[in-house]
């Protein structure tokens, strides 16, 4: 048995479900560099990934407005993407959102009020220190954004009109093979009393 951030967690074969390469969540379409992604009902986080696949609990989502439930999936995307800290994570979140254009000022503040003032624990910051980086990762991802549309403006502008684009063709979708259980190694939030 591995452990889940803070609470010991191996589930039964059974209890997870390969759902695919890619989810709906917040009406978007949603995927993680090609990872497969399980749902877990009995998962006690809203999400989480082993060293893997994203790992989805749709019972304890459904309780998270959509922006947060699209946030998550992110977080946990992370996870895979920039290795095992909660504030990586988070940034990397963000500057997805900020660049898929789904996160505003708005939805940060629902991110942020999900940690309901969650402590500091092992594995995890505080809610109120999560915040905060989140605050820095949206600066930073707005400037990086009104940079890269700035480049991109200069540059459309010295294009000919007539150049040929470049287009990569996308290769079929390959078959996966899923070992009986995943173990959660991190979660998207844990307490005192348990991972959420």
């Amino acid at each position: 048995m591995q452990c889940i951030s803070c609470v010991p967690f191996s589930a039964p074969a059974k209890t997870q479900e390969l759902i695919g390469r890619s989810v709906s969540l917040g009406g978007r379409q949603l995927q993680c560099n090609n990872a497969p992604i399980m749902v877990d009902r009995t998962l006690p986080s809203e999400g989480a990934a082993d060293d893997e696949s994203l790992i989805l609990n749709p019972d304890m989502l459904k309780d998270q407005p959509e922006i947060v439930r699209i946030f998550i999936f992110k977080h946990e995307c992370g996870h895979l993407t920039v290795g095992d800290s909660e504030l990586a994570a988070d940034c990397f979140a963000v500057h997805q959102g900020v660049r898929e254009q789904w996160l505003d000022r708005k939805g940060l503040n629902q991110v942020c009020q999900s940690f309901g003032g969650d402590p500091e624990t092992d594995t995890h910051p505080s809610g109120a220190r999560r915040c905060h980086n989140l605050d820095k990762c949206y600066v930073e991802a707005l400037a990086e954004q009104r940079a890269a549309s700035a480049t991109a403006l200069i540059s459309s502008s010295k294009t000919p009109a007539n150049k040929p684009s470049a287009t990569k063709a996308l290769s079929p979708a390959q078959t996966i093979e899923v070992s009986p259980a995943h173990t959660a190694v991190s979660a998207w939030r844990c307490t005192a009393s348990g991972c959420r």
